[in-house]
């Protein structure tokens, strides 16, 4: 019986152990939603209970508990538990697959990577200054006017833990950043913030291949990833180009990797095959 007691007691430590490894939460710490459609606000810890209403996206929340709530779920393919939260003097319940600890803007400041970690409002930056790099020019645009080769190479770091590499050729734009203390579910949600490419993307599949029509534009992806035993997401890849209608004229070519490079880091790859991007040059 003492033994039983004893596993009992290791695998409750192991479990906190992971809550605490993958999101790094405790109580009283503010959360945002960053799910595109927004996040229900429960009365009470199931999710077929009724709401006081829908957090939209970039809302705030004091997490209250850092304890899952509810069994383990899926909603709109998104794997995760619901969590005791406040809002103003509501106290309710909220689905943790749409919540994280990165700051989250809102869809009309979200222009760089500078914009999306808040450097503006939180001052996290790890430097004293930065600068918005012009776009890539085109190849026959006059030497005078094109891009200083300061701007091809970008490092920058900060207090929060993330890092960030950008780096430019006259054809293609490649960036890496890793954040540390959290899951490729999470960055993935959190990474649509940046690249509009993963607007289509739907968890509820392991894969798929998709041709849309838009404006005057084809496009055309495909996404894998895959789960461990525990629901958890291992990695996700996207593949993504958009065409001009009429003349098929390659517009953009995108794709990007989401995947663990260790026990503590996320690493997000993303390349870019055209000419009109701007990068954060640090002094």
């Amino acid at each position: 019986m003492r033994i039983f007691y004893l596993f009992a007691l290791l695998f409750c430590i192991f479990c906190a152990h992971q809550i605490k490894a993958q999101h790094k939460w405790k109580a009283q710490d503010t959360l945002f939603v960053m799910y595109p459609n927004g996040c229900q606000f429960y009365k009470w810890p199931d999710a077929t209970a009724d709401k006081y209403f829908t957090f939209v996206r970039s809302s705030k929340v004091i997490l209250l508990d850092v304890r899952p709530q509810s069994p383990l779920m899926q909603i709109d393919g998104v794997w995760g538990h619901l969590r005791l939260v406040r809002w103003e003097s509501y106290i309710g319940y909220a689905f943790d697959g749409f919540l994280t600890s990165l700051y989250v803007c809102k869809f009309e400041n979200c222009r760089t990577i500078a914009d999306a970690l808040d450097w503006y409002n939180l001052r996290e930056f790890s430097q004293e200054t930065i600068l918005d790099c012009r776009p890539n020019e085109q190849e026959n645009t006059p030497i005078e006017k094109q891009l200083h080769p300061s701007c091809d190479s970008v490092e920058i770091g900060w207090k929060m833990g993330v890092r960030y590499k950008a780096f430019r050729s006259p054809s293609k734009f490649s960036e890496v950043f890793s954040v540390p203390f959290t899951s490729v579910q999470e960055i993935l949600i959190w990474s649509k913030l940046l690249y509009k490419e993963l607007f289509y993307v739907n968890l509820e599949k392991t894969s798929e291949k998709l041709e849309i029509e838009k404006e005057g534009e084809i496009i055309k992806q495909s996404f894998n990833y895959s789960y461990d035993e525990n629901k958890k997401l291992n990695y996700f890849t996207l593949d993504y180009k958009s065409y001009e209608k009429e003349s098929q004229r390659l517009l953009s070519d995108f794709y990007i990797e989401i995947r663990n490079s260790n026990k503590k880091w996320i690493e997000v790859s993303v390349e870019r095959n055209y000419h009109n991007q701007i990068v954060i040059k640090s002094n």
